[in-house]
This record gives structure tokens, C-alpha cells and sequence, in this order.
């Protein structure tokens, strides 16, 4: 509890902060990641395939938030790193990893799912949904 807070003011600064990271950060991190797989879809027949799938499953990474924020920004940097290995393989410079709109893309929703992973409060966005349909309780001084 903080200090000079009581429960409920404590929680209510909770509930604003997840409130703001997944409202700011959380909900464009999906849009993003859901844009990049869209963009994947349509390229997929000219991209190989181990290339793609880190744009495809951007979406379902982004997505697993909904349980576990920390295995949500995991395998949002497992894919970010699977693209960048199958793209500068096996020579990595990544002078050219810029120039590309997706790999910008899947770069910044794993920055956002990251940021919205050490901001919240709350562990999952489950939690935080659990939280707000429970009554606030007072405290009696």
C-alpha cells in the first residue's frame, strides 16, 4: 500500500496506470501486429516461408497479453530475433533491416508489448479486467 493511500486510492492509481498502458501502448501494439501478419498474408507467396512466419504469428504473440504480459513480450522478441536471423543470415549486417516497412513494423509492436510488460501493474490484461469488475472496497479509517 502506498504510503499515505489508502486501498482504494492505491488501487484506483493501479487501475489508471494499466488503464494507460494498455489503452496507449497494448492496443496499438495489437493493431501493429495485426497490420504486419495482413501484410505477410498478402506477400506470402513471394517470401519464403521461415521468413514469414515471424510476421504471421505477430498477432497471436501480441494476443497471448491477454493471459501473461511477460510470455506475451517473450515471444514477441523470439520472433523479432527469428527475423532478423532468417533475414541477415549468415552474414549479419543489418544495415538493410530499416528499409523494410514490416520488420519496422514487428519492431515496434515488440517495443510496445515490452513497455506495456514493465508498466503494468498487473500481470496479464486478464487480471487487470478481473480487477475492475470487482467492487472497490473503502477503508474505515
Amino acid at each position: 500500500m502506498l504510503r499515505g493511500m489508502g486501498a482504494t486510492g492505491a488501487s484506483q492509481s493501479r487501475i489508471m496506470r494499466a488503464s494507460l498502458a494498455f489503452l496507449l501502448l497494448w492496443l496499438p501494439a495489437c493493431v501493429i501486429a495485426a497490420f504486419t501478419a495482413f501484410i505477410a498474408c498478402l506477400t506470402l507467396d513471394s517470401a519464403p516461408l521461415f521468413s514469414a512466419i515471424s510476421f504471421l504469428l505477430a498477432i497471436p504473440a501480441v494476443l497471448v497479453g491477454v493471459k501473461s504480459l511477460r510470455w506475451s513480450a517473450i515471444a514477441m522478441a523470439v520472433l523479432l530475433v527469428w527475423q532478423v536471423i532468417s533475414t541477415a543470415w549468415p552474414h549479419f549486417q543489418l544495415n538493410g533491416f530499416f528499409n523494410s516497412i514490416v520488420d519496422v513494423l514487428l519492431l515496434i509492436a515488440t517495443a510496445l508489448t515490452v513497455v506495456v510488460w514493465l508498466a503494468s501493474p498487473f500481470p496479464s490484461l486478464e487480471d487487470f479486467i478481473l480487477q475492475l469488475r470487482r467492487p472497490l472496497r473503502r477503508e474505515d479509517s
